[in-house]
């Protein structure tokens, strides 16, 4: 069985949830959008989903906007006990056009090679491990 990309999944599930923390009208005021794998925050930031099977990238840009100090506000990043199951480590780094790549690095079961296979499950340990706290550091810097 192929296992499905789950970028454009991950992008709506965050919409979805911010917009049931928020509310709908945050989303209609344009503060938060969403487009196939990516998703559009306060300040012009834009967080891309990457699905690479053994990790999940978050591909972080502002407008073309040198983002160094927002890198620097992330390297604290660790997978909580809670998603050990399911994430292995977390690192984070500069990307091409003055971007922030936060690299999930999936947890791989040493029976079937495999990673979770329950998509709610990869979506809360992403959210929780690092989408969650890139919101804060993007609001916090506006």
């Amino acid at each position: 069985m192929t296992r499905r990309d789950i970028s454009h999944y991950l992008a709506k599930q965050t919409a979805e949830h911010l917009k049931s923390k928020v509310g709908s009208s945050t989303f209609a005021g344009g503060v938060f959008g969403v487009e196939g794998n990516q998703l559009t925050a306060h300040g012009g930031y834009r967080l891309s989903f990457v699905d690479g099977d053994s990790l999940i990238r978050i591909v972080v840009d502002r407008n073309y906007e040198e983002l160094s100090d927002f890198e620097g506000f992330l390297k604290s990043l660790n997978v909580p006990r809670k998603y050990a199951g399911v994430l292995e480590s977390v690192s984070v780094s500069s990307g091409a056009d003055d971007g922030v790549y936060v690299d999930l690095h999936m947890k791989i079961r040493a029976t079937s090679g495999k990673r979770v296979s329950n998509e709610e499950r990869i979506f809360h340990a992403v959210f929780h491990t690092a989408v969650r706290r890139i919101l804060e550091v993007a609001y916090d810097s506006r």
